[in-house]
Formats: structure tokens, sequence, C-alpha cells
């Protein structure tokens, strides 16, 4: 790996490790769910959860809580580490009876002759599920609450959606830049036509990129978008 992402994939690992894993321990060894599978009881941050080590390479920690999806329930994160393509890190919750999803995807870019840079593409969703639609949907299934997961069930349901996009930035020289779209279909027009209106963030060079996607996240511009949206069904 370049030296440039090879240090930035350290501050990513470091920052994800530090923020959301530092209090973790193992209750219980990892034994088969499968043959693709294990599991095991943790305590994270002194709560109980269920930990899936998926030979995808997939870590998913779940609240050991039975019947997760009956109401609302407190973080789910799912975390694949790759040293050669970078780093897959989501978050769902459900507070209110709204389901939040937060995605951070790491990325690394090949050196070519125009750019040498990293970036993390970052999303946010949030949709009313206060009549229980993912509850039904996955009690129809009947599908084990494992795969389910990992088959990205959760984002599947039929419920609309808020969106926000955000990608950031940050070249050899430090320097990092934000897009942000509420449409995927605009981002990926813009990706295909090179016209993705980047504007610089003054921030520490060496800061996590997903700690800056966060921080612009929870920033006032978005306060107005996380809002309870109500559907039918």
């Amino acid at each position: 790996m370049h030296k440039l992402k090879d240090r930035e994939f350290k501050i990513e690992e470091n920052y994800i490790h530090d923020k959301y894993f530092g209090n973790f321990k193992m209750i219980s060894p990892l034994v088969p769910v499968n043959d693709s599978i294990k599991k095991a009881t943790v305590l994270l941050n002194s709560l109980p959860y269920i930990l899936y080590k998926y030979d995808l390479g997939n870590i998913i920690l779940v609240p050991a809580k039975k019947d997760l999806f009956a109401g609302d329930f407190r973080e789910i994160y799912n975390l694949h580490f790759d040293y050669q393509y970078g780093i897959h890190f989501n978050i769902t919750r459900k507070r209110n009876s709204i389901i939040e999803m937060f995605n951070y995807d790491f990325h690394t870019k090949e050196t070519n002759l125009l750019d040498d840079y990293t970036n993390v593409i970052a999303s946010y969703y949030n949709m009313d599920d206060s009549k229980n639609i993912l509850y039904k949907v996955f009690s129809e299934e009947n599908t084990p609450l494992e795969l389910f997961l990992i088959k990205s069930g959760i984002n599947g349901i039929e419920l609309e959606k808020n969106r926000k996009f955000l990608e950031i930035r940050k070249d050899e020289n430090g320097v990092l830049k934000k897009y942000m779209t509420t449409n995927l279909e605009t981002m990926m027009s813009d990706v295909v036509n090179d016209s993705m209106n980047f504007e610089n963030i003054n921030t520490d060079s060496n800061a996590s990129l997903i700690k800056t996607a966060e921080d612009i996240m929870n920033k006032k511009e978005l306060e107005g978008f996380k809002i309870k949206i109500k559907v039918s069904y």
C-alpha cells in the first residue's frame, strides 16, 4: 500500500477502535453458528452484545435483546477491515420509531497521472418505522438474524427514506474537500460526468476522514434533514 494510504488507513482504524470499541470485553469464546459464521457474547461499553464473525470478513455486533426488531433498538455495528481496499463501517439504530443508518466507506485510490488521494464516501438515511414494518418483514422472511443482517435486510425494507450523501477527499498534501448531495443518482451522474462540486474543508489534515464526515453529518446543515416522515403501508 502506498505510504499515504497506509498512514490514512491506520488513522481510520484507530479512530473507529478508540471511539466505538475501546471498552470491549469478550465474555464467551467464538463458537460456530454454521460453516461460515461464528458468534460470541461480548460486553460493549458495559452493555451485552452478540458478536458475529463472518468468513466474508465482516464483524457484526448486535444488542443481546430478544425480538430485536419488535421495537426500538440500540446501535448495531457492521465492520469490515481490508488492508488492500479499505474499511466499511455501518451503524444502524432505531429510536422513537425512527430507523437511522450511517454508512462510512473508506477507500484507497491507485496512483495515476492525475491524482493521489484517499476518500470516505458517507451516507445517512432515516425512515419512519412506527408501524414496525421491519419486524413484519423479518418475521415473514423467517431468516436467522445473522443472515438477515449480512444481506442488509434492514436497508432493503420498502419505507420512504430521507437520504444524504457525502464524500470527503484528502490528497497527499493533506488538503481536504467535501461533496454533498441528497440523491444517489445525482452523485453517480456527477461522478460519470466529472462534475462533482467539491468545497475545501478547513480542518486538521491529520484528522480521521470518518470523524470529519461524522462532524459534517451532525452539523446544523443536516438538522432539518433528520426528521420523522409519516408513510402509509
